[in-house]
């Protein structure tokens, strides 16, 4: 056993003194067993070189007081560690502390050559009751890791990813911080508790240092009765993509406004990544009006991986964006003892899946985002006339609206009529008052007028005098008069809202670019009250002959 540092030996101290190798977190054991990294045979590596890891324990009610500690004995094996121990002067003094870690590098070649990753989960604890004063006691626990590795082949015609994964929670006065060099530089530092999904693209060699330090510490002469704790879960992966690509999208649900995806087929793992370079989260399903829009409206025959998983805790299910588990939707025999649950395409039902489906697919990844747009001002809000949504802001100028619109797949509004003028008015404008931009402007040619979806331009509505030109005054508004009428206006108008408008044809219910008869069997599928059911194209909560009459009219290609 390594001797017990000082209380104020640094943590570089500490980790020189607790020798090599490497853990495996508790948590993460089973994981490692069930869930095969994201980079399989043949795809990159990184080469371990260097790996102290280690923790100890204190605890003193009395001189000499109790000590206990690990070092792993074999460089870069897995490692495996629960301690505990206690110290007591009763009734005056009760000291404890305990440490449960795990760690190791994923996929290790026999010769420690090569991996594709490294894990590591710490749980830190520490109680102290002192009923007296005078002697000093103390409880402390404390984890420390320093490992180094390259990765040797990337280059800019094939790029790697290195991504870190990580989450660190500590009490008030315990310790953990995170650090990731590249090449001798700091390019990743968590300081503080919360949660990082990082990528690192390479395109050169380069060199690594992972560093965590984990402490939770108490220490008086005087009367107390308190714990602290301090826990870390990292994981460090090697690939040659950063999750599966997405492929499809965005659908957006026009009940709740949120954005979906689909990723090529790939494990739960890559295509959760994927779901976090597109700036969302694989989907967390809230209620069975969201089940069963996505079956009819995204599935489209594929089976596809949800948000909803159990690796944290056999049997306790939890939605990886951390919203409580309201709903669900397990099909008949399920959940079962695989950890990631899949939507069947047919009937919408829920089961189990291991991380890599195998025969069980493909799986689609349903990538979720939420609209975190600055300036939000209202929306979603449906329009009947033509199946579109709309959403209003609050940019700094046009441009600016201009790119809100574009980064939920919509565009300025495009109004192509005195009805859908009005409805604009009465919908939007009466909520908030004030100018609203629209997607009308002579930007390219002055004089000449085009909207920015590329629409032809039929219908305007300029008001007296308008449009009065000028190189400036490029960007369209409806004024805040309340008749609809518009004006040309400098992009940096103060005081102007934004209209946002996502096509669709809402009666192609099917998705095959066309309205036709798969899109009348589904609506009357669904004839009468219904919550947020696509074929209700008038919002008024009920599939009926306003509705189909509607469909009738928009019949053939869209």
């Amino acid at each position: 056993m390594p001797p017990i540092p000082d209380r104020d030996m640094p943590h570089t101290t500490l980790r020189s003194a607790l020798a090599a190798p490497a853990l495996v977190p508790t948590a993460l054991l089973g994981l490692l067993a069930a869930a095969p990294a994201l980079a399989g045979p043949g795809g990159p590596v990184l080469v371990p070189l260097t790996d102290v890891r280690g923790g100890e324990l204190l605890a003193i009610a009395n001189v000499p007081g109790g000590v206990d500690a690990y070092a792993p004995a074999t460089p870069f094996a897995p490692a495996q560690a629960t301690l505990a121990i206690e110290d007591d002067d009763l009734p005056f003094v009760f000291a404890s502390a305990s440490l449960e870690s795990t760690s190791g590098w994923i996929d290790l070649a026999p010769d420690a050559t090569s991996a594709t990753g490294f894990e590591f989960t710490t749980d830190l604890a520490v109680q102290l009751i002192k009923n007296n004063a005078g002697t000093p006691s103390t409880a402390r626990a404390t984890e420390a890791v320093d490992v180094t590795f390259s990765v040797d082949s990337a280059t800019p015609e094939a790029p790697v990813f290195l991504i870190l994964e990580a989450s660190l929670a500590r009490d008030l006065l315990a310790e953990v911080v995170l650090r990731l060099e590249q090449d001798g530089e700091t390019i990743v530092e968590l300081l503080e508790p919360g949660e990082l999904l990082q990528p690192i693209e390479l395109t050169a060699p380069a060199t690594f240092r992972l560093v965590i330090d984990a402490e939770a510490l108490i220490s008086t002469n005087g009367f107390l009765n308190a714990t602290e704790s301090a826990s870390a879960t990292v994981r460090l992966i090697v690939d040659d993509v950063f999750g599966a690509a997405v492929t499809e999208g965005p659908y957006v649900n026009p009940c709740t406004g949120h954005a979906y995806y689909v990723a090529d087929p790939a494990t739960w793992d890559a295509s959760r990544l994927a779901a976090v370079s597109r700036g969302g989260t694989l989907v967390t399903i809230d209620d069975a009006a969201e089940n069963e829009w996505i079956r009819r409206n995204v599935a489209q025959g594929r089976t596809l991986w949800l948000g909803l998983n159990d690796r944290e805790t056999e049997g306790t299910f939890t939605w990886v964006d951390g919203s409580p588990v309201a709903f669900d939707h397990w099909a008949d025999g399920e959940p079962g003892l695989e950890d990631h649950a899949a939507m069947d395409p047919v009937t919408g039902r829920w089961r189990t899946l291991p991380d890599d489906p195998g025969a069980a697919g493909p799986v689609y990844g349903l990538v979720e985002v939420i609209p975190d747009l600055p300036g939000v001002a209202g929306g979603p809000y449906f329009n009947p006339t033509n199946g579109n949504t709309y959403w209003a802001f609050n940019p700094s100028d046009w441009l600016e609206a201009n790119r809100a619109a574009a980064n939920i797949g919509g565009r300025l509004v495009t109004i192509n009529s005195a009805t859908e003028n009005g409805w604009v008015v009465s919908t939007i404008q009466t909520q908030f008052g004030g100018r609203l931009w629209i997607g009308l402007n002579d930007l390219g040619s002055d004089g000449i007028f085009s909207w920015i979806s590329g629409a032809a331009v039929g219908y305007t509505n300029f008001g007296l005098g308008e449009p009065n030109g000028g190189l400036d005054d490029y960007a369209v508004a409806i004024l805040n008069d309340f008749s609809g009428t518009w004006a040309d206006l400098p992009p940096d108008q103060p005081n102007t809202r934004a209209v946002v408008e996502i096509g669709s044809c809402a009666t192609d219910l099917d998705g095959n670019g066309e309205t036709g008869f798969p899109d009348l069997v589904r609506m009357l599928g669904a004839w009468g009250p219904c919550g947020c059911e696509p074929a209700d194209f008038d919002g008024n909560g009920e599939v009926e002959f306003d509705d189909l009459v509607f469909l009738i009219a928009e019949w053939g290609p869209c």
